[in-house]
């Protein structure tokens, strides 16, 4: 008999083990997604605005694509297709951006990768712990805005843009 009870205890021991991993696993992904997001969301703004104050053309992000590809070899993410994403994503959500306009007032801080508009730093930097801004929005929806990956969020925003006969046509 206390063998059938060690085999349950063994049993529900397993179990309580197992879904503590899986949950930190879900963290896990999450807390990457939230970091890489902000990351792109950086990178995004830096593209942006150097694009406009240096009057960088078409071949910039090229030339930043094959540069970055040589000296971090077997990176991936960073083509020049992927590059135009980037800084799309971040125009696209530019609100979040703690310098622009609509980021004021009293702001939330979440996590590591979202702050306030003092702290952020210079033009020059890409500063990912403080890339991203909770918005002056009580009901802005932000932990499902950290839980959609990037692929999903430049699908959504090349949806949205599409034209409106394009859309229904496809």
């Amino acid at each position: 008999m206390e063998n059938k009870k060690s085999l349950i205890s063994l049993s529900q021991a397993v179990e309580t083990i197992k879904q503590a991993i899986l949950q930190g696993q879900l963290e896990a992904v999450k807390d990457v997604n939230r970091v890489q997001l902000a990351v792109y969301f950086g990178i995004g703004r830096y593209l942006s605005r150097n694009t406009k104050r240096f009057d960088w053309g078409t071949g910039v992000m090229d030339k930043i694509s094959q540069q970055i590809h040589k000296e971090l070899p077997g990176l991936r993410g960073f083509s020049k297709s992927n590059l135009y994403e980037i800084r799309k994503f971040y125009e696209e959500w530019k609100m979040l951006d703690p310098i622009f306009p609509v980021a004021t007032g009293k702001l939330q801080q979440k996590d590591s990768a979202v702050t306030t508009a003092k702290s952020y730093t210079t033009e020059n930097q890409i500063d990912i712990h403080n890339a991203i801004v909770i918005p002056n929005i009580s009901d802005f929806p932000i932990e499902d805005f950290f839980s959609v990956p990037f692929t999903h969020h430049s699908k959504l925003i090349s949806f949205v843009n599409l034209p409106t006969k394009t859309m229904w046509n496809t």
